[in-house]
């Protein structure tokens, strides 16, 4: 039962007369790793009794000292505030403690997250912007971080006072990895479908190609379309924008589809005279008419959805 250190004072006395401490070691451990130490012949006599007092292969527990700095912030202006009752205390620790746990998410301290944690704080909590530490963390990029959130219950779900869940956090600073890992987590976007189309046409207008690869891989279709039917292809040709234009090209975007106006983003690039983009639709549409054409022969029902 217990354990043997130097912290009272027989143990205090046995480790004067130079008593090796084995803590909570079993007598068939500690026999063992005896045997262990002492056939380490390269090893000095004080590594001997540094590792007789380590923990090797699991066999001691290890206690991890647990630094509440932040108890003690809340305790100090506790004072300050002459604050002295357990429910204002509790109170503020309430008001404060989101806040710091963000801190210590966007400074990526793990450990010290899980110190908190152990003493009670909760991880979906949220700061004066509803913003939780899954937010911070996937604005930061910071996969471990996400990680350790998402193994310790953090909902993906939450939304700050935007309207926003950590997923489109992690789209609007265009943190690839960790929206894969929010997918797999079963985060999806939450934007309206309108709303969803507009910072698609946005992002294709602006030649971002990056948040267009971000809104993909969190689930979005690039068949989106505005108020008006425009599609962020649409948008991409009235812009000139190649790049963007070659990238949703690649992603199968068929270049006929019509906006309310009966315009396609194919008739908009000849109508602007953007003659490479019309040359890469035009490419595009062969290249998709003959697979539609493969698959529909084949396949009688097939649609160009398919593609």
């Amino acid at each position: 039962q217990g354990s043997i250190d130097a912290a009272y004072a027989t143990g205090n006395a046995l480790c004067a007369a130079g008593v090796i401490p084995g803590s909570d070691m079993t007598p068939e451990a500690a026999l063992t790793k005896l045997s262990y130490v002492l056939s380490k012949t390269e090893w000095s006599y004080a590594t001997k009794k540094e590792m007789l007092q380590a923990s090797l292969r699991g066999e001691l527990t290890v206690a991890k000292p647990s630094k509440l700095d932040d108890l003690d912030l809340i305790t100090a202006i506790a004072r300050t505030m002459n604050i002295s009752s357990p429910e204002e205390l509790q109170s503020l620790q309430t008001v404060l403690y989101p806040s710091i746990l963000c801190s210590v998410t966007a400074h990526g301290d793990v450990d010290r997250l899980e110190v908190m944690r152990q003493f009670g704080a909760y991880l979906s909590s949220c700061d004066y912007d509803f913003r939780t530490p899954l937010h911070v963390a996937s604005s930061e990029g910071n996969v471990a971080m996400v990680r350790y959130l998402l193994q310790h219950g953090a909902s993906v779900h939450m939304r700050d006072r935007d309207h926003h869940t950590p997923l489109m956090s992690a789209v609007f600073c265009d943190q690839h990895a960790v929206i894969e890992l929010l997918v797999q987590a079963g985060a999806h976007l939450s934007l309206p479908a309108l709303q969803l189309a507009d910072e698609l046409c946005t992002a294709a207008r602006n030649g971002n190609v990056k948040r267009l690869e971000s809104y993909k891989l969190a689930g979005a279709s690039f068949y989106e379309s505005d108020v008006t039917g425009r599609t962020c292809l649409h948008a991409a040709c009235e812009a000139g924008q190649e790049a963007v234009v070659k990238f949703l090209l690649e992603n199968k975007v068929w270049p006929e589809t019509k906006d309310v106006y009966n315009h396609s983003p194919k008739e908009i690039a000849q109508l602007l005279g953007h003659v490479k983009l019309l040359q890469l639709l035009k490419a595009s549409c062969r290249l998709l008419t003959g697979r539609l054409r493969i698959l529909t022969n084949n396949h009688p029902c097939s649609t160009i959805m398919a593609l």
